[in-house]
Parts: structure tokens; C-alpha cells; sequence
């Protein structure tokens, strides 16, 4: 398993286009996505190398992510739970990871995200797991 820590946290996906003159490209905050995600790359250098090195392009993956929000975002003061949709994250961050890693998206088969909060000011991020996984079958899926 390999964990990446302070991944860099995706635009929602209604933010990720804007439409300008009739066609859609892609916003600011997706250009801005995409330089993060490309500091990363060098931040990360060696650690990304090793999980290329690890796995082969016939290899599928598991992909579990933790989007690390600031409590204010997603908890208001009087106790209630915001609105906040980190699925439509999801597409996006596994764009990123892709690129990062070398291997197609395609190739991520199963996964898990949940929200987490950090207390104060924090750097609001994603943590991703990373482990080899495996393609199911139905019969494999069916509960008696």
C-alpha cells in the first residue's frame, strides 16, 4: 500500500469548465489544478517514482481518498453538516493521480472517499491510499 499526503485538493466538477463564447474550456481553477498537480510531481518526486515502479500498466488499483476540508466548511456553528459534495471531486483527483502515476484510470477498478475535518486553520487537502487490487466477477459480488 502507498499513501500520498497533501495531494492537492480538485476544483468540483462545476467548477472545473466555463463557458466562453458558446464552447466549454477548461477554468481557472482547473488550469490552477492542473500547475498543483504538477508541483506535486516535483515535490513528490522519488515516492511517485516508487509507486510507478511498483505497478505495471495490466495492474488494476484501488483508489481510497480522503478529502481533509477545514471544519468550518463542512460544519456550521450551530452543529449542522454543510453542503459539500466531495463526489464530484473524484473525477478530477483521479485525472491527477493518473498522470502522476503512469497508469490509465481505467485501471482504477474499486475505491472509497469520505470527508474528514482538521480543527482551525489547516491546509485543506486529500490523502490518497493506493494497493493493488483485483477485477471482480459478478459471482464474486453476489450475497447470499
Amino acid at each position: 500500500m502507498f499513501v500520498l499526503t497533501k495531494f492537492p485538493l480538485p476544483p468540483s466538477s462545476n467548477q472545473l469548465y466555463a463557458s466562453v463564447r458558446g464552447r466549454l474550456v477548461k477554468s481557472q481553477e482547473g488550469r490552477k489544478y492542473d500547475n498543483l498537480i504538477q508541483l506535486y510531481r516535483l515535490r513528490k518526486f522519488k515516492e511517485l517514482d516508487r509507486i510507478t515502479q511498483a505497478f505495471t500498466e495490466a495492474d488494476v488499483l484501488n483508489i481510497e481518498t480522503i478529502f481533509v476540508f477545514a471544519k468550518k466548511r463542512i460544519v456550521g456553528q450551530k452543529g449542522q453538516i454543510k453542503k459539500l459534495d466531495a463526489s464530484n471531486r473524484i473525477k478530477q483527483l483521479h485525472d491527477g493521480l493518473s498522470k502522476l502515476i503512469g497508469i490509465d484510470d481505467c485501471r482504477f477498478v474499486s475505491g472509497t472517499f469520505s470527508k474528514a475535518t482538521c480543527e482551525k486553520e489547516c491546509d485543506e487537502q486529500v490523502i490518497v491510499k493506493i494497493t493493488k487490487s483485483q477485477l471482480l466477477t459478478l459471482d464474486q459480488l453476489m450475497i447470499s
